[in-house]
């Protein structure tokens, strides 16, 4: 019986449209229940459209089958507004010619609805509509409440037309890390000031990792803070979204912020010190997913804690797997 269900789905939703435009973090969440729905259908044509910053985060090897640009970045040196738009025409009018039966609008914003409702897919899903157009423009149904959580919500949207499962994701395979050392890696920024790190606790967390037998290594954009601390391999502003995700896989504990190097962390079952210093993002909705992240309220109860008590908690995590 199972078999004949998941046959009749496969042949009823040959291409299916995930829509998720930014950011890294988010899209590491939109990749569970994304992994979900290819073990579902193996078979299935899977297109994500999705802005060039985040493209690094999805797998097109397993995973997904073809990622469409949507480029909505302001024109560069050189280009016109108009040549600008007629590219992201392009990008929606390519939507459309897929012939898509099934869409999901992870971000549920006008932009990313006029995306879906454009593909002409059959059936069109979105999370709940941050807007008056989105909620107009395609079905949101009502998302299971048994847990905020976005990864959770973007499973109960998924559900409501494909029976997924909760296993793991499925992410780009990383080149194994060249070093037989423990390594643990520390994003030292965040896409919003409030959210970053007291440096100072970063460099008290490096300071006992290092004592401990750690190899360290510190992750960031290039205007992100610089950690100096003894012992610590700076590579803040050095790397690649690519070359983090790397190091990140191949680490035994990843340290961050509310930031999206903790998602891809999480989807690579990296155990994660997720440290939330500020309640921007309710860290119950939006800390990075599964068993082995452990969260620190830093704009709360976790306040003042000594880093040796924070690590005491996290590392026993880090030897799980």
């Amino acid at each position: 019986m199972e078999k004949r269900t998941t046959t009749g789905l496969a042949e009823r939703y040959q291409r299916i449209l995930v829509i998720r435009y930014r950011a890294i973090g988010d899209a590491g969440m939109v990749v569970w229940p994304v992994s979900g729905i290819r073990r579902l259908l193996p078979n299935t044509h899977i297109v994500w459209a999705a802005e060039p910053l985040v493209k690094p985060v999805i797998d097109t090897n397993q995973l997904v089958n073809d990622v469409v640009t949507i480029d909505r970045r302001k024109p560069g040196k050189g280009e016109s507004r108009v040549t600008k738009f007629r590219a992201l025409v392009r990008s929606h009018l390519l939507l459309r010619k897929l012939n898509i039966d099934l869409g999901f609008d992870f971000q549920g914003h006008a932009k990313t609805a006029i995306a879906l409702r454009l593909s002409g897919a059959r059936e069109r899903l979105s999370v709940p509509a941050v807007d008056g157009l989105a909620a107009r423009l395609n079905s949101c149904p009502p998302l299971d409440a048994s847990s905020n959580h976005k990864v959770d919500q973007f499973y109960s949207l998924v559900r409501k037309a494909l029976p997924i499962d909760a296993g793991p994701c499925i992410m780009p395979m990383c080149k194994p890390l060249d070093s037989q050392e423990k390594i643990v890696t520390i994003t030292t920024g965040a896409g919003h000031s409030d959210k970053v790190v007291p440096i100072e606790l970063l460099q008290d967390l490096a300071n006992h990792l290092v004592d401990q037998g750690f190899s360290v290594v510190a992750l960031g954009g290039t205007n992100d803070p610089k950690l100096q601390a003894r012992g610590v391999q700076d590579l803040v502003g050095k790397t690649t979204l690519l070359d983090s995700m790397r190091l990140i896989s191949g680490s035994a504990l990843h340290i961050a912020g509310d930031t999206g190097t903790g998602h891809i962390a999480a989807a690579y079952q990296v155990p994660t010190l997720s440290i939330f210093t500020s309640h921007r993002n309710p860290p119950e909705v939006y800390q990075p997913y599964g068993p082995f992240n452990h969260l620190v309220d830093w704009a709360g109860a976790d306040h003042g804690t000594p880093a040796g008590m924070l690590l005491e908690r996290a590392l026993p995590r880090a030897t799980i797997l």
